[in-house]
């Protein structure tokens, strides 16, 4: 067996215990997804969603999320055997999950009332936002969380975590809206204590995984990585960025729905958007192996060989992902009256049309690991922030038009274009453009 097939295969192994932990998740999130619609309602089930999307939203603006980042210099760590730089870094992701949690913890305290009043006129939901942003500081640290365990090739423990948050999110809420009250506050409830959960565990699992490699986390010494401090300060700085406009562009659509339309049709929203995450699971799981992946092969290879080996992945890959997508496309239709109900069907559409833009990403699920492997989070960024605020600015000028459909178009443009767009600069990449 050559080395490159011998990859290929540690790559698809581990993306198929990745994968069925995501299914299984999306399986459970999807039966949580199902039991709330179907016992709430097109408008308390919408009302919910306004309040996640408005924590989801400021969260953006205040997280960092370190894990983009530190898994990048995790892996090449570990490749490299330097356990106490490991530990450093490590600290440092911590440190950046906690203090920007806390951070958007208060944001959310000072402005959940004048959100809920003057933007939705629905002064009832401040108290609930608040809630929900109650489990930020524990839930964040599930970011450089799961950087160590795909760092260290933990993917049966990843699986693991990845179906217990969707199992516990779906059995507390199960349990409270059947025994407590079936409204939109008691799911609000369920999910943040749910959350806060499973972020006290996989940080508490980090923590024991690292002292089986000799890393001990709470006396490692941030100083180690003191000779990168200026590398990682930049790359920060753009995966703030990046992080941010994701997050926002995520939510944007479903606020400005629920502002100007309705509670249902920002429910209608969330579930296409919901739907189509679904089936972009297993490009994600793919993602997320072959970023470490790539960034180890990256102390390996010279940059020609580098690009060779990724190229080759990208191409055995993704056209099958792509075309499982257009597979759920078409059966869409069928799905989705079946699991939510009748009066979910204006979801459709919305659904379809973002399917396509899953399909054209999944193809191209390589490019993101490939740049930020090299580092490249500053043309990645200013790549998706060009394109992307361009869409924010459409979705404002077109919220006034009817029904869900024109902001859905606009995102999936926009996610089509940015994809298409950064794969054709790939072989402009040098490594380490900041």
């Amino acid at each position: 067996m050559t080395k490159e097939v011998s990859d290929t295969t540690s790559i698809l192994k581990s993306a198929v215990w990745l994968t069925g932990a995501q299914y299984t998740g999306a399986a459970l999130g999807l039966s949580t997804t199902v039991v709330v619609s179907r016992l709430l309602g097109p408008e308390q089930y919408g009302l919910s969603s306004l309040v996640v999307s408005y924590t989801g939203f400021l969260w953006s603006f205040a997280s960092f999320k370190s894990a983009s980042v530190t898994i990048r210099y995790i892996s090449s760590f570990y490749a490299s055997g330097k356990m106490e730089e490991l530990g450093g870094i490590c600290k440092v992701g911590y440190a950046i999950d906690l203090l920007s949690a806390v951070l958007a913890l208060l944001v959310v305290v000072c402005t959940a009332s004048l959100f809920a009043d003057f933007f939705l006129n629905k002064s009832f939901l401040a108290p609930y936002i608040i809630i929900n942003a109650l489990a930020l500081p524990l839930y964040a640290l599930t970011g450089t969380s799961r950087a160590i365990l795909f760092s260290l090739q933990r993917m049966r423990v990843v699986a693991l975590f990845l179906i217990a948050e969707k199992g516990v999110i779906f059995v507390i809420t199960s349990i409270l809206l059947f025994t407590v009250r079936m409204d939109f506050s008691t799911v609000i409830i369920a999910l943040s204590f749910s959350q806060a959960l499973i972020g006290a565990a996989m940080f508490a699992a980090s923590v024991v995984i690292l002292r089986k490699h000799r890393v001990r986390l709470f006396s490692a010494r941030v100083s180690s990585v003191s000779a990168v401090f200026t590398e990682i300060r930049k790359l920060f700085a753009w995966n703030y960025l990046l992080i941010t406009l994701t997050g926002a562009m995520d939510q944007l659509p479903i606020l400005l729905l629920g502002r100007y339309h309705s509670a249902s049709g920002a429910g209608f929203y969330k579930i296409a958007s919901n739907l189509s995450g679904v089936c972009g699971y297993l490009e994600s799981a793919l993602r997320k192996v072959v970023y470490p992946e790539f960034s180890m092969k990256r102390e390996i290879f010279n940059q020609n060989e580098f690009r060779s080996f990724s190229g080759r992945i990208g191409k055995r890959m993704g056209l099958p992902l792509a075309l499982f997508t257009i597979v759920a496309l078409l059966a869409i239709a069928w799905i989705l009256p079946l699991l939510f109900g009748a009066r979910y069907s204006e979801a459709i559409p919305a659904t379809q049309i973002m399917l396509i833009g899953t399909a054209v990403s999944s193809y191209f699920f390589w490019v993101e690991p490939y740049y930020f492997s090299l580092g490249a989070f500053k043309p990645w960024a200013l790549q998706y922030a060009g394109i992307n605020l361009f869409a924010a600015a459409m979705m404002v000028a077109a919220v006034h038009l009817p029904g869900i459909i024109p902001l859905a178009i606009i995102a999936v443009l926009a996610k089509i274009s940015f994809y298409v767009l950064s794969s054709s600069r790939v072989d402009q990449l040098t490594g380490d453009k900041f």
